[in-house]
């Protein structure tokens, strides 16, 4: 007897397998790791095609659920750059020991086009960042216009210079943002799978 997924259990199903290999990377965040799992975050909360949604786009569109996701306000960024960089601001996703009052709690749409870098007047968001990893350093090729592919290039100029306790400012703000998937969809999991409008 031959057994077929329908289109949203195939869905489900993916959103379970990435949702744990995300917690792999948060519960073991090397440098392997981050970059041999953005395709999980990409297919999760990134369009995967042109002719695919994101898996969580795709749940939230049938569910009751509306995760929100964790980021700092504006804080300025202490480096000792010379004068290439007049201006560094840097938004900390996933933050933990920031007061309640400087955290902000962004639904899903808001949070893919926030601005996380703003490195004079280059702004980088989220979005950016995950497309850098998962084109630049995951090795993933598609078609992408060329705005984006030299938007990815300045970003991996920057990246190259920006360091942070030891690590890039960009290393550090994908992790933030695997945190950030993960703790707001490992909270929503039963809302996004099981409550349908």
């Amino acid at each position: 007897m031959k057994f077929d997924l329908t289109q949203t259990e195939k869905i489900k199903t993916a959103f379970i397998i990435h949702l744990r290999n995300i917690k792999r990377i948060v519960d073991n965040p090397d440098t392997e790791n981050i970059i041999t799992g953005i395709s999980s975050l990409r297919l999760l909360i990134l369009q995967a095609s042109k002719k695919e949604e994101a898996i969580v786009k795709a749940l939230m569109d049938n569910s009751v659920a509306n995760p929100k996701f964790m980021m700092t306000k504006d804080k300025e960024f202490e480096s000792n750059l010379d004068n290439c960089y007049k201006e560094v601001i840097w938004k900390e996703v996933y933050p933990v020991i920031e007061p309640p009052e400087n955290i902000l709690h962004l639904t899903y749409i808001d949070f893919m086009k926030h601005t996380v870098v703003k490195i004079n007047q280059t702004r980088i968001t989220v979005t950016d960042i995950i497309e850098f990893y998962a084109y630049s350093k995951g090795g993933i090729h598609l078609d992408r216009d060329e705005d984006i592919k030299g938007k990815r290039l300045e970003i991996k100029i920057n990246e190259q210079i920006i360091t942070y306790a030891g690590h890039t400012l960009f290393d550090r703000t994908i992790y933030g943002i695997y945190k950030s998937v993960y703790e707001s969809l490992s909270k929503n999991k039963e809302q996004l799978l099981y409550n349908s409008k």
